[in-house]
């Protein structure tokens, strides 16, 4: 009898220690680290099981911890002093999980190396890639791999770009481009409609300067809200290669502040050809070409430029300020598109070169009348980035702490008894 006991108490330990260990737990990565602590993030990452935190030590002087890591499980990497930033160099490979995961990489500054996507997922049940907050001095996110889902928020790309398929992508800085493309299928398992591109600066390494790339949309999965951006390129500013076309749902390019340092390019282009039945607005766009005096046949250059629309399209361009567009406003017919408000910008028209917010008087208080754009201050909207509920001042700075709600998405107009639905992104450590 006493041996049957000892038998049962021994399984049931052991069935205790496995219950514990199957539950979330902290794991710590230090220099020279030995257990119950890691000596580098790959070992923490092997030793870890789905749902752990794993929390990073910085090195003396800030050395960066030097290895590539790759992870197939769910877990979040974060700095161990709260609010902190834990140094790194090196590539960090997030392979799909089976049945869905998700993956948080919080407070990283990356020296060299970048985040990316390193095997197909599925479309029903996909991995979720969460980059919040990070610092990338030479490296990208590049995440354009079906079965991925990402969240790409409040990260400074100082050499790099964002590539991915579906993805909220909010308050970035981004010295390249971003790209969102859904090459090779669609994402089922993500359950909204829209993709939202908002409140980033694509504005080169330093306040002024010119980024070597703009906002470029091929999606045809995903209806794009590109918001309250501001861009400073070298080439086309927003473009737009591919999009959604089925009715119920717009195509939305609202309230950005574009400006052009070369000759001969568009502000936003829209080479996608607008289907009967398909909803795009342009509409409270602040766009500004720096080179004047460009002309003429054979280099075409528009505020904003259209391959073709189709008769039943339903396109407004609408409220937007121009300057400098040798060719006009746009290539479209009036007859297919609505054009109400537009305004050429005189002398004084220009976007701050640090914030792109636009203080001339052809951008204050006069956007759209409408109340679904209504700014913060509850006045009628300014045209580029600070107008509307999307204001580009809510997301910066854009590293402000261990938790923070980055996107809040809610009706623009409520009527009286009616179904508010709101909804918010947000992470905490």
């Amino acid at each position: 009898m006493k041996k049957k006991f000892t038998q049962m108490a021994f399984a049931m330990a052991l069935m205790m220690a496995f219950a514990v260990r199957v539950q979330a737990a902290d794991l710590i990565v230090e220099e020279n680290g030995v257990l119950p602590n890691y000596g580098t993030i790959q070992s923490a990452v092997t030793a870890a099981v789905s749902g752990d935190r794993i929390f990073v030590k910085n090195k003396a002087g800030n050395v960066p911890y030097n290895e590539n890591v790759t992870i197939g499980k769910s877990l979040s990497i974060l700095s161990y002093d709260p609010d902190g930033t834990y140094y790194v160099f090196g590539t960090y490979t997030v392979n799909a999980i089976a049945g869905g995961g998700e993956v948080t990489i919080i407070g990283m500054t990356n020296n060299s190396g970048s985040i990316v996507a390193g095997s197909t997922g599925s479309l029903t049940t996909p991995t979720r890639i969460n980059v919040l907050g990070c610092n990338f001095l030479a490296g990208s996110y590049s995440g354009n791999l079906l079965g991925f889902v990402a969240h790409i928020a409040g990260n400074n790309f100082f050499s790099g770009s964002i590539s991915t398929r579906t993805a909220t992508i909010t308050g970035n800085q981004v010295n390249g481009s971003i790209n969102v493309a859904d090459v090779g299928g669609t994402v089922t398992g993500y359950p909204e409609d829209t993709l939202f591109v908002v409140g980033n600066r694509l504005i080169g390494s330093t306040a002024g300067a010119f980024g070597s790339g703009g906002i470029n949309w091929s999606n045809t999965s995903d209806y794009c809200m590109i918001a309250n951006n501001w861009v400073r390129f070298d080439g086309n500013g927003i473009v737009v290669s591919a999009a959604k076309t089925a009715a119920g749902g717009a195509n939305v390019i609202e309230n950005n502040s574009v400006e052009s340092n070369s000759g001969y390019n568009n502000a936003i282009s829209w080479s996608s050809t607008i289907v009967a039945g398909q909803t795009v607005r342009i509409v409270n766009n602040s766009l500004n070409d720096q080179v004047t005096g460009e002309c003429c046949s054979g280099n075409p250059e528009y505020g904003v430029q259209f391959g073709t629309v189709n008769v039943g399209a339903f396109v407004s361009v609408n409220y937007n300020v121009t300057r400098n567009y040798a060719n006009g406003l746009s290539t479209a017919s009036g007859v297919l598109v609505s054009f109400t408000g537009n305004t050429t910008g005189g002398a004084s028209f220009d976007n701050a070169d640090a914030t792109g917010i636009c203080t001339a008087p052809e951008c204050i208080n006069l956007g759209s009348p409408s109340t679904d754009f209504t700014d913060l201050d509850l006045t009628r909207n300014d045209v580029g980035v600070s107008g509307g509920s999307y204001n580009s001042t809510n997301f910066w700075p854009n590293q402000t702490g261990g938790a923070r709600v980055y996107l809040v998405k809610t009706p623009r107009t409520v009527v009286q008894s009616s179904t508010i639905n709101a909804k918010a992104d947000s992470f905490d450590r």
